[in-house]
């Protein structure tokens, strides 16, 4: 997606293949939402013949009415033979007079000392320091002391906000043996732009230990109409990474289950203590309700109960 000149007309190129054998045309239209899902554009795809076993660059071209400085969402949905095709990308708008800057910067490596022969949960934090939202691949390699690479666990792309953070894992499920290491990360913006650091990673002899604690269980009261928000926090108190999930159940005085709020599963590092970030369940009536959290790892479930009140 790009703007042809400052407050000018914004193109939209969406990449069409043709897999089949024989030739299609497709047509279709983008739609363009702001940060709080709000609908400000929508516009056709021009339709564009496409030779079996070849691409094309289908366009649509849109003239909006003074956007503001943020992030925007687009969506382009194309039609062919009764179906439809999606695909959705993003975009920022800067100021008149502000430079257009990708740069994302990583830190907060954990952990700096694991067990041999045990799984290691690589966990990162990724702050987009530039102006415009930012899709930046990651990629992580672990050198031995020859520099010679000896793990690579994965590449993957993160999308993150102007501003933002966000914490991201990488796990060696073999482990590794009894050692210093060199843990390099890398993440390239798609402007080319790369910043990288790297940490030394010890390894040492020790058996394993696995053990999550709740250290934080909490709903604050809320009002008849407003989504109930846990908060939770854990701390993996053992040797060994710990791969959780779960869920929050909310009873009414009777014990009937009345609500429910799904943890997903995520990793937590030796040593480390962990927010978790839970979605708003359903608005509740007035009252006083129980809160069960069910926490699941390695074969284990750790259970805790609070009080929630909801007011008129």
């Amino acid at each position: 997606m790009a703007q042809t000149a400052p407050g000018g007309t914004v193109r939209v190129l969406s990449t069409f293949r043709n897999d089949g054998l024989t030739l299609a045309s497709p047509r279709g239209v983008a739609t363009v939402t702001a940060a709080d899902g709000s609908e400000i554009g929508r516009f056709p795809i021009e339709q564009g013949n496409t030779l079996p076993g070849s691409s094309r660059q289908l366009i649509a071209e849109w003239a909006p009415d003074g956007l503001t400085v943020g992030s925007y969402s687009v969506l382009s949905e194309v039609t062919l033979g009764g179906r439809t095709l999606t695909h959705s990308g993003t975009f920022s708008v800067v100021a008149r007079d502000e430079v257009a800057l990708e740069r994302v910067q990583v830190a907060e490596m954990r952990p700096l000392r694991a067990m041999s022969g045990l799984p290691i949960l690589l966990s990162f934090e990724l702050t987009n320091v530039g102006n415009v939202q930012v899709t930046s691949d990651l990629a992580v390699s672990v050198f031995d002391v020859s520099g010679a690479e000896v793990a690579a666990p994965a590449v993957s792309a993160v999308s993150m906000e102007p501003g933002a953070s966000i914490a991201t894992d990488d796990l060696l499920e073999e482990g590794l043996p009894v050692g210093r290491y060199r843990v390099v990360v890398a993440a390239t913006s798609p402007s080319g732009m790369s910043e990288s650091r790297e940490w030394v990673l010890d390894v040492v002899e020790g058996e394993r230990v696995v053990s999550l604690e709740v250290t934080e269980f909490a709903i604050p009261t809320v009002k008849v109409g407003v989504g109930v928000v846990p908060r939770v926090a854990v701390v993996n108190s053992g040797n060994t990474p710990v791969e959780l999930s779960g869920y929050i159940e909310i009873q009414d005085m009777a014990g009937k289950v009345v609500g429910m709020a799904p943890i997903t599963g995520r990793g937590v590092a030796p040593g480390t203590t962990d927010a978790l970030d839970i979605a708003a369940s359903e608005p509740l009536p007035a009252g006083v309700y129980k809160a069960v959290l069910n926490l699941d790892y390695a074969g284990k479930r750790a259970s805790v109960e609070t009080m929630l009140l909801i007011t008129k």
